[in-house]
């Protein structure tokens, strides 16, 4: 699949009255005269992690915001760093409350994440007009967390809220064993070979929004999918899903073992070992492998968009 620039998110810079409510840190306005700053998935577009539907309460938002202050610039700078908000009924909030600033607008950069741990160690900086933000995520954490970014739109200046539409930092990968006569085939383990399971994760909030995978730091390692293990393929098909960075190709192999009918014993020695190279998992895309196992496993793929537009992003 060739790579695709990200989809650029554009950002309306937001003029406002001569009252100020302060930036973090400093005493702000009396609440009722400011509006409260309050984030939206929007129009329902946003995926959550391994299927669709609109992001839920098990997730956290972290929202960071740039100042822009248009009568004095060198005032301009973060008006706040990482700040957590929840999600309660259809509201997403802060505890404490941040409220709009007037006489100027803000930038937004935001991440989405499923361990919250992770946020509170997310770096977020500033330089010029690039905003930005990374965090290391540890082996293991993509298995089962996703992690999402966005850049702010705009803001309804009637409600003081933010849209923000999400893409995925990671491709969702599909393993689907066909159906067979029940009890026929057993496999014993699915290994990815040289898979990076962690690494930083990069986004630069500048005239494009950008994002890469940094797997300095990090090894490949040999992952055996754990949900794979003494599995009995059955009708209908059983189908595995995980969460990976986004990466080049890596070998699968599987181990699994037969009988002529299902009241027949394993046959010894009947163990039997495939690789399939692989295409490039892109983030924001789903890839499906088929498996078909008679006296030979024999291996297809799909890629097709993770029900949005793929965004795939650039490694290191």
């Amino acid at each position: 699949m060739p790579m695709k620039r990200l989809q650029y998110l554009s950002i309306i810079l937001l003029a406002a009255g001569a009252v100020s409510c302060g930036k973090e840190g400093l005493t702000q306005a009396e609440p009722e005269r400011c509006l409260e700053i309050l984030p939206s998935t929007g129009s329902g577009t946003t995926k959550g992690a391994v299927g669709s539907g609109p992001l839920d309460g098990s997730y956290t938002i972290f929202l960071s915001s740039y100042f822009n202050n248009m009568t004095a610039s060198e005032t301009s700078g973060n008006y706040f760093c990482g700040r957590p908000f929840s999600k309660d009924g259809d509201r997403w909030s802060a505890t404490p409350t941040i409220w709009w600033p007037m006489g100027g607008s803000l930038d937004f950069l935001s991440l989405a994440l499923k361990d919250r741990t992770l946020g509170s160690s997310a770096i977020w900086y500033s330089e010029n007009v690039t905003k930005g933000v990374e965090l290391e995520v540890p082996d293991g954490t993509c298995l089962d967390s996703e992690i999402m970014y966005s850049r702010a739109s705009s803001r309804k200046a009637e409600e003081g809220t933010v849209s923000l539409d999400f893409s995925h930092s990671q491709a969702w990968v599909r393993f689907e064993f066909a159906r067979y006569e029940p009890g026929t085939i057993r496999v014993d383990s699915l290994v990815i070979k040289k898979a990076y399971l962690g690494g930083t994760l990069r986004l630069e909030n500048g005239v494009y929004l950008k994002a890469q995978w940094d797997f300095h730091g990090f090894f490949r390692e040999d992952y055996t999918v754990a949900q794979s293990r003494n599995l009995l393929l059955s009708n209908p098909p059983t189908c595995i899903d995980l969460l990976l960075p986004e990466q080049q190709a890596c070998d699968l192999e599987i181990w699994y073992t037969q009988r002529p009918t299902a009241s027949s014993p394993w046959g010894a020695g009947s163990c039997h070992v495939a690789s399939a190279n692989v295409d490039p998992w892109h983030a924001g895309t789903k890839t499906t492998y088929t498996m078909i196992i008679h006296k030979k496993l024999e291996i297809s793929a799909s890629v097709s968009a993770w029900d949005e537009e793929p965004r795939p992003i650039s490694i290191n």
